[in-house]
């Protein structure tokens, strides 16, 4: 960028005002506004209509003018304050020296008066919110001078350019007698933009000049605005001090003029206990504010170092970006980082909030009915049966200014509650904008840290370096403090606890592995009781590590800090490997239990014990080296000792990289672990190149994010192969269930054949392994976003791109939600989520249900579909809301849509409706044997439109929903799945009815599926036609088989009444012949008998 000078501006002005100097000489005439006024004033009085071409040209070259004035305006302001502002800041700077250094708010609040204290309180809260606001104000102002300095700049381009843009080689003309014209008023625009263009030149020029005076002023000025607001915070704590001392005293029983026996007397008690209550409130709540006023003037002092470092950071990085120091200086600064913080404050503030709340309206409620103290004091009288006027004067007297006084103490703890309320909204507030801007300016520096070299080179390390540091580090090992604390022996004693009994948990385990191998005996707990078992295992080390960690107290020193999390670090990084070691094991959980391949646990066992043996050991040492080693030195140890630690773990992974390589061919090691593994070793190599290039903080940040991934990788699997383990254990207790079902022929009531039992439940095993299968993908993806999603910026990149910007009105304020592509991204996959979950959770919760016996096959299908609708309108509201789309927003497109269904769909939302109907009211459920018109069948499936039933022909019909509510629905298995089967049956006149009936129900009584109770029932029903007509009538258990079972009646009365030689009547018909006449008969022989007889003689 060009920096003007003020000689150069001046000059720069002088060429542009010659080279533009036609403008102004021609014909001796000066554009004027006056000038274009009366050319403006000519076209109206000529009739030209407003928006004409010359009228908003001349228009816009007036605007141009007014412009020009403006700008010559603050270019004399801006030279103005290369005198005044220092001038302004030296007066500042002579008020702060003459400042008492030894202020003493207590001296100025000891001489006022209680009335004096309350209106100087007042004014000192008022004056502190204009202090903040004026403070704020600056502080913008402060925070935007390097930006607009370079607007400044880029404006200069801009300016020349257009001025380039619009010379002409034709020197424009102004001739006050010169009739109106679209060509005058285009070169009368042309002359007044040349003019505003030079005069915003030449006030930009004098703001950039004038900078670094009016800057230093405003500094000046916001110190001193600082330390008033300090002193003004002091001296409201004071005020609150004194103003509670002097608040009214409670009166006593021995100050009233009332006798004990007076019957108005139990009145004065209870005024005197509420107002005493109301005081010790009072002072509880005046303490509780000051704690809180204390904690915003902390968070607001942090809030404005944490601005003001972040702005120097900023600048640092906008001037200092080719220093070879920036990345040691932003080291600095992140280190400090977490110093910014403070403990969170509003964890239990909502709770006291609300409290207030209701004990406001409450006092609120109470104020309201002392608006008259007499009348307040009349009340109380009446409502224990005293009439007022039989009280004496003196009682009365006494009751109201005891009125008086409980109302008093009332109005002030209202406006106290109200000024808690409203402090622990500013508290809450304040501290997550504190909290959201550490973040935001731990990302800034992390951003910048991960690409900046953070040290020299290690080759430019020198010997004295070298023992400087080595001496440093020797000496900084003398400072640490042990100080043993609670936590030490709370981590020790169960360390020591765990020790002597790790072989009778290896016990336990081979226990535990032994009951998985029969079927009856294998269950989910025994692998949940395992892995409970390989936690104890893994515990002990880790416990003693971080026990020795929490020796080194945080708060003795900086160097105890880092190193209880190092060693705490350690310990989670011992614990995972152990963990991993004793899964791996010949007898571990991930042969028995989850049924990995040897080969991997193998090369699993091998890698958890070079880690636990070795290089955690060596990573260890170069952390802990790293802290003791002094800021000011190039930390050439710890990095050769880290250094080292890499290149061991690189060789390591490289020589088995190697040999399994060569086993590829033989199919023994699978390829994602080849190709991860290449991966692993391009991230050591990077990591060996940029440590000696002086990177750190990359290097830390990379291992941090690794120890992160392995950590929920692991978790991640173990989980996944729990889930996997259960729906293996489940599915085969389920088989064997059904198996044992149809082994024994016992009937249900599920109304579900055995073989599409066995079908559906491989359906459901495959889609639940598939719900786990996606589940743990979508959580590793998850995690690696939110681990490695500060060190991709191109993540961020999503974030940046804005779509569209919805409005929300939260407690009256309007808050701005961005949608974003990150956002729209979010909500395409949780809309794939929602839909993958709607198909496979139902499955899970089937399986669930299943292993419940006495849950129906109706309810299983009620729940699981009811499950799925669920999902669906859970992740409508969930996209819908991350799109910043609110129920106000949609109503009217609901109404609307509405309006449409009822015209066009209504029939589909009728069965929606009816379905939904029929899962809550279970008018039918999956296996009800229903009679829907003419068809019989079975319940099958229940859908969102339809139900299908299967007739007995192995058919299935469609019903919509609708007809099972509005019409008529014949159910037999709705409230019990007992039916009865009724046998007509016909015997001849002349049988015996009595021994009919005994062998009727013989047959029907002695069938297996014939129930005892109703008992079976023989009826003779008629004097039929052809018959008498019996029937026979028994109850059954279940609709199953209900037609072989008539069938087994039908054959056995038939078989019983043969043997008894009972006959079973069939119609029969009389012929009667009209005889009146003579019969013909005749008798013929054929050709064909007469053959047949022949043959036959």
């Amino acid at each position: 960028m060009i920096r003007h000078t003020k000689t150069c501006s001046f000059s720069a002005f002088i060429l542009l005002i010659l080279a533009s100097g036609f403008v102004f000489a021609q014909q001796g005439s000066q554009l004027t506004l006056e000038l274009i006024d009366q050319r403006i004033n000519t076209l109206r009085e000529g009739g030209a209509a407003d928006g004409s071409e010359p009228l908003t040209i001349y228009e816009s070259a007036r605007t141009l003018l007014t412009q020009e004035e403006s700008f010559l305006r603050d270019a004399a302001n801006y030279e103005a304050s290369l005198t005044a502002e220092p001038e302004r800041e030296e007066a500042i700077q002579q008020r702060l020296d003459e400042l008492d250094a030894e202020y003493n708010p207590a001296l100025e609040v000891q001489v006022l008066t209680a009335d004096e204290i309350t209106a100087r309180l007042s004014q000192a809260r008022i004056d502190q919110r204009d202090l903040r606001s004026q403070i704020e104000a600056l502080d913008r102002q402060l925070a935007a001078r390097e930006t607009n300095a370079n607007t400044i700049r880029e404006r200069f381009i801009q300016i020349e350019a257009r001025l380039n843009e619009i010379a002409t080689d034709t020197a424009p003309t102004v001739d006050p007698a010169a009739t109106p014209s679209v060509i005058e008023a285009s070169q009368w625009r042309t002359i007044a933009e040349t003019r505003a263009l030079v005069a915003e030149n030449l006030a930009r020029e004098s703001q950039l000049e004038s900078q670094p005076v009016r800057f230093s002023a405003m500094a000046a000025e916001r110190a001193e605005l600082d330390l008033n607001l300090t002193r003004l915070g002091a001296l409201i704590q004071v005020l609150e001090t004194a103003g509670a001392g002097t608040a009214r005293q409670t009166a006593s029983l021995a100050d009233l003029n009332m006798e004990a026996s007076d019957p108005a007397y139990p009145i004065a008690v209870d005024l005197i206990e509420l107002d005493e209550q109301l005081s010790l409130e009072q002072q509880t709540l005046n303490s509780r504010l000051a704690a809180i006023r204390l904690l915003n003037q902390t968070i607001e002092q942090r809030s404005a170092s944490l601005e003001e470092r972040y702005s120097t950071a900023r600048r640092i990085v906008d001037f200092g970006g080719d220093s070879e120091s920036l990345g040691r200086v932003l080291i600095t600064y992140w280190q400090e980082v977490e110093s910014f913080r403070v403990s969170n404050p509003v964890e239990a503030l909502s709770r006291e909030i609300g409290s207030a709340v209701i004990r406001r309206i409450d006092y609120e409620v109470t104020l309201s009915s002392m608006v008259s103290a007499t009348a307040y004091v009349n009340t109380r009288l009446r409502a224990i049966g005293i009439e007022p006027d039989s009280v004496s004067v003196p009682t009365r007297e006494s009751l109201v200014l005891l009125a008086r006084g409980y109302r008093e103490r009332l109005r002030t703890v209202i406006g106290e509650m109200s000024l808690f309320i409203d402090e622990s909204s500013q508290l809450d507030t304040g501290y997550s904008q504190l909290e959201n801007r550490v973040d935001e300016y731990r990302d800034f520096l992390q951003g910048l840290l991960l690409w900046i070299p953070n040290y020299p080179s290690l080759w430019l390390t020198t010997q004295p370096a070298l023992i400087a540091e080595a001496d440093y580090i020797l000496s900084a090992l003398g400072e640490l403090q042990f100080s043993p604390g609670p936590w030490f022996f709370i981590l020790l004693l169960p360390a020591l606890c765990l020790v002597p009994i790790r072989k009778r948990l290896k016990e336990i385990q081979i226990s535990l592995n032994a009951k998985t191998v029969k079927p009856r005996d294998d269950s989910i707990y025994h692998t949940v009781a395992s892995l409970g078992v390989l936690f104890l295992r893994a515990l002990p080390l880790p416990l003693l590590i971080a026990a020795v960690g929490m020796l080194f107290t945080r708060s003795l020193s900086t160097l105890n800090e880092d190193f209880q999390n190092n060693l705490t670090a350690t310990s989670a990084v011992f614990f995972i490997s152990i963990i991993l070691r004793i899964i791996s094991e010949k007898d571990g959980i991930g042969r028995v239990h989850f049924n990995w391949k040897d080969a991997t646990m193998d090369r699993l066992f091998g890698t958890a014990g070079f880690l636990i043996y070795s290089w955690i050991p060596l990573a260890l040492a170069a952390s802990l080296i790293i802290t003791l080693s002094p800021e000011s030195s190039d930390v050439a140890i710890g990095r050769f000792v880290l250094l080292i630690a890499i290149l061991v773990l690189l060789i390591r992974f490289s020589r088995a990289q190697f040999k399994d390589l060569k086993a590829t061919s033989e199919n023994t090691v699978p390829a994602w672990l080849i190709q991860s593994r290449w991966g692993l070793l391009l991230a050591l190599s990077a990591m060996i190149v940029t440590l000696v290039f002086g990177q750190i903080f990359w290097i830390f940040a990379l291992t941090e994010g690794l120890i992160d991934t392995a950590t929920y990788g692991v978790l991640i699997v173990i989980v996944h192969a729990m889930l996997i383990r259960w729906l293996r254990v489940a599915k085969r207790r389920l088989r064997f269930q059904q198996l044992t079902s149809q082994k024994s022929q016992v009937a249900t009531d599920e109304g579900v054949l055995i073989e599409d039992s066995l079908s559906q439940l491989g359906e459901i095993s495959a889609d639940t392994q598939q719900l786990v299968d996606v589940s743990a993908l979508a959580l590793a993806a998850a995690a690696v976003i939110f681990i490695w999603g500060s060190l991709l910026p191109a993540l961020d990149v999503l974030d940046r791109v804005q779509l569209w910007s919805t409005t929300t009105e939260i407690n009256g304020e309007l808050v701005v939600n961005q949608i974003t592509l990150a956002t729209v991204i979010t909500v395409a996959i949780l809309a794939g989520l929602t839909l993958f979950a709607a198909r496979r959770i139902p499955a899970v919760v089937e399986i669930i249900l299943r292993s419940r016996t006495q849950i129906s096959a109706g309810s299983r299908y009620t729940t699981s579909t009811l499950l799925n609708y669920a999902i669906i309108a859970g992740g409508i509201i969930l996209g819908l809301s991350a799109l910043g789309l609110q129920w106000s927003q949609l109503q009217w497109l609901v109404a609307a849509l509405g309006v449409g269904i009822g015209f066009g769909l209504q029939e589909i939302v009728a069965n929606f409706i009816s379905g939904l109907i029929i899962l809550f009211e279970h008018p039918i459920r999956v296996g009800d044997v229903v009679t829907v018109g003419d068809k019989d069948g079975m319940v099958t499936k229940i859908r969102i439109r339809a139900t299908t039933i299967r007739d007995w022909d192995g058919k299935e019909l469609l019903v919509p929903n609708k007809e099972f509510i509005t019409g008529r629905l014949l159910n037999w298995t709705l409230s019990d799945s007992q039916n009865r089967v009724v046998i007509p049956v016909g015997v001849a006149y002349g049988s015996d009815v009595e021994e009919a009936i005994r062998l009727l129900y013989k047959v029907v009584d002695e069938h297996p599926n014939t129930l005892p109770e109703p008992k079976p029932t023989i009826v003779f029903e008629h004097f039929g036609d052809n018959a008498l007509e019996l029937t026979a009538r028994s109850f059954l258990d279940s609709m199953e088989d209900r037609l072989v079972i008539a069938s087994d009646f039908r054959t056995g009365i038939y078989k019983a009444f043969n043997v008894a030689g009972i006959v079973i009547a069939f119609p029969q018909r009389d012929v009667h012949l009209d005889v009146e006449g003579p019969i013909n008969v005749a008798l013929q022989t054929t050709n064909k008998n007469i053959q047949e007889s022949g043959e036959s003689t």
